[in-house]
């Protein structure tokens, strides 16, 4: 997945929180005020001219569910 679909994802919820798994390990957590937890796998490599491209893929995606009502924290 590449980044501007990630930013269509995320363009459709409001991301309350983002975090890096490690600096040697490329996976990113994003939350969302709708209970939704997205792990991505950022993946870097070239393009076919040779330039330089980072893709992003889903690798897993969490729903939390619950009575409560939904706030930005």
């Amino acid at each position: 997945m590449r980044f501007d679909t990630l930013f269509l994802h995320q363009k459709r919820r409001r991301v309350t929180d983002m975090a890096f798994f490690a600096e040697d390990v490329h996976l990113l957590a994003s939350a969302s005020i709708n209970g939704k937890v997205f792990v991505w796998e950022i993946k870097e490599g070239a393009n076919e001219d040779n330039k330089p491209r980072k893709t992003w893929e889903i690798v897993t995606v969490i729903q939390i569910m619950g009575e409560e009502e939904f706030i930005h924290p």
